[in-house]
Formats: C-alpha cells, sequence, structure tokens
C-alpha cells in the first residue's frame, strides 16, 4: 500500500510537472500573438495556475489520506530543478550568440 509521504511526493512532482509544461506551451502560444495581448495572456494564465495550484493543495490538506508537507515539499523542490534547468538553458543560448570575435577579426 501507497503510505500518505510518498502518494504526497507523487502529487507535488506530478503538479510541478504539470505546471512546468503549461507554461511552456501557454508562453509559445503568447508569444505567437500580438505584444498587448500576449501581456494579458501570460499574466491570466499565470494567475489561473495559481489559482488551480491552490485550489489542489486545499484539497490536499483536506484529505487524510495525503500528507500535506510531503506534497509542499516535493512541488518546491521539483518546481526548483525545472527553474534551474531551463535558465541553464536559456543562459547556454545566449553565452553562445554573444561569444566575442577572434582577435583580429573586426565586426564591420
Amino acid at each position: 500500500m501507497i503510505t500518505p509521504w510518498i502518494l504526497g511526493a507523487v502529487i507535488g512532482v506530478v503538479l510541478a510537472l504539470a505546471n512546468f509544461v503549461a507554461s511552456v506551451v501557454l508562453s509559445c502560444v503568447a508569444i505567437r500573438s500580438s505584444k498587448v495581448v500576449s501581456i494579458v495572456l501570460l499574466l491570466g494564465t499565470f494567475l489561473g495556475r495559481l489559482g488551480l495550484i491552490f485550489v489542489v493543495f486545499l484539497g490536499v490538506a483536506w484529505s487524510e489520506r495525503i500528507e500535506l508537507s510531503s506534497a509542499l515539499l516535493a512541488f518546491v523542490t521539483c518546481f526548483t530543478i525545472l527553474l534551474v534547468w531551463e535558465v541553464l538553458i536559456y543562459y547556454r543560448k545566449f553565452r553562445f550568440l554573444r561569444q566575442p570575435t577572434p582577435p583580429g577579426i573586426h565586426a564591420q
């Protein structure tokens, strides 16, 4: 049988992964739209995802079969790992684009 700690950890990881995937998909949709619409869309979807996360954790808190602290710890840990991974990807892309020119070659 699954213990409440493991069930909470699984829910936390699944929720963090779902939030990350939804963020990526909605950001791609927002980038393709106009600037004003993209800002409103990103803010609205962020607030919506935050509300859904709150509702899920509220349900976990009311449940006696799921440990809330393990769900929160797993969510925060997984979310932080995914965020660091995403930042490292963007950093590598940015660093590759800003490589200095070799000595003796000057841009005109």
